[in-house]
């Protein structure tokens, strides 16, 4: 998003990764104390006409709910975001001329 329409990054790579691997730690440590199934390979394995990993549930939940809140919010930033609500970042003065600041600095 920055390269091709100027707009800032909102978090860094390093703090990206943090977040990242902050996140998958306690999900990491539970997995570690878990029980082990000792019948596992005896279980008939499931179903795919019946039971499916992906359903209308879940899609109509992915596309039609959360879909359409991230589509409103996108619109809501992209309408507000040259209302001088962020000149007081510095790359303002460099939107369009990535290719300009890229050369020269």
């Amino acid at each position: 998003m920055y390269i091709l329409f100027g707009i800032p990054l909102p978090l860094g790579t390093v703090t990206i990764l943090c977040i990242d691997l902050g996140t998958d730690m306690v999900p990491a440590i539970s997995l570690a104390y878990e029980e082990a199934e000792s019948d596992i390979m005896k279980r008939a394995p499931r179903d795919p006409l019946r039971d499916k990993l992906v359903n209308e549930r879940l899609i109509s939940l992915a596309y039609g709910q959360i879909g359409m809140i991230q589509v409103n919010k996108l619109i809501k930033v992209l309408t507000t975001w040259d209302k001088n609500m962020l000149s007081f970042m510095p790359e303002k003065k460099y939107r369009g001329q990535f290719g300009k600041v890229a050369m020269t600095e």
